[in-house]
């Protein structure tokens, strides 16, 4: 039986969950098995597609649904979805040509499919990242039919310098049923204006019948923020961005210090953490 005062523990994957060599240490794998057997529901929020987070689902042997691609998806392990929001048609298809038209290097998701407009290292390097996933690469500007099948997200991938000045350019005239972050410094993401892993968080624990108050929800990065706002314990990392930073409730340590076991270890003991 769960005596603990959180209920649910919900965490974004790169820059939280792995360290920087993307790996979990044995002693925070250890603690995290060991808060789900006092009874803590542990899961995944991610940026990240389902298909790239199978090894944390069997590691950690998780059965609730996560939160995939920034909250625009909750699926279940198995792949089941509960919830989707797509972009709708005529921004996605904007988002890519305005990509094409700034030469950037562009990745879609669409369902649980990977596309992009090139084959260059920072694609590789997202593939790595997702289980070598396999790549459709779109030549061209006209996504039309992927755009009605639905798209899920989008992401620029280039210098930090050019996503600087893609957000304070191209990305405002953008209409307002998109959102845009940062989610690493050479990520600028694109999502339904609806879409947030806050939302999702939201919608996640309405389903498991858990409020607000029981979960803990583990960040880094600016697409964390609105997911470490709603949560009733919100765990910034050290690591973390400023924007995060300002709105933690809890700065633990880095994702190369296990700051989540940290947490969790005074969560299991029962101790007082804001």
């Amino acid at each position: 039986m769960n005596t603990m005062h959180y209920k649910l523990a919900a965490t974004d994957v790169d820059g939280t969950l792995i360290d920087d060599n993307r790996q979990i240490s044995e002693y925070t794998a250890r603690t995290i098995k060991n808060a789900v057997a006092n009874g803590l529901l542990f899961t995944i929020a991610t940026g990240r597609s389902l298909s790239s987070i199978t090894q944390f689902i069997d590691e950690f042997d998780i059965s609730c649904p996560l939160i995939t691609n920034n909250g625009a998806r909750i699926v279940t392990p198995d792949g089941k979805v509960l919830y989707s929001r797509d972009m709708k048609p005529e921004p996605a298809m904007q988002i890519w040509r305005t990509g094409i038209e700034e030469n950037t290097t562009i990745i879609l998701w669409s369902g649980n499919r990977l596309y992009s407009n090139k084959a260059d290292g920072y694609v590789e390097e997202y593939r790595t990242k997702n289980n070598n996933i396999e790549l459709c690469v779109i030549e061209g500007s006209d996504i039309s039919q992927l755009a009605f099948e639905g798209v899920t997200k989008q992401i620029y991938i280039d210098t930090p310098e050019r996503l600087a000045e893609f957000m304070s350019g191209v990305c405002t005239k953008l209409p307002e049923s998109i959102s845009f972050f940062k989610s690493s410094p050479i990520y600028l993401e694109f999502v339904d204006s609806t879409v947030s892993k806050g939302s999702a968080l939201e919608r996640l624990g309405n389903i498991l019948g858990i409020p607000q108050k029981e979960i803990v929800a583990f960040g880094d990065a600016d697409n964390d923020v609105e997911m470490i706002s709603y949560a009733g314990l919100g765990v910034a990392m050290a690591n973390s961005s400023e924007k995060l930073l300002s709105v933690a409730d809890y700065v633990t340590r880095s994702n190369n210090e296990d700051g989540i076991a940290a947490v969790l270890e005074k969560i299991i003991d029962g101790e007082k953490i804001i």
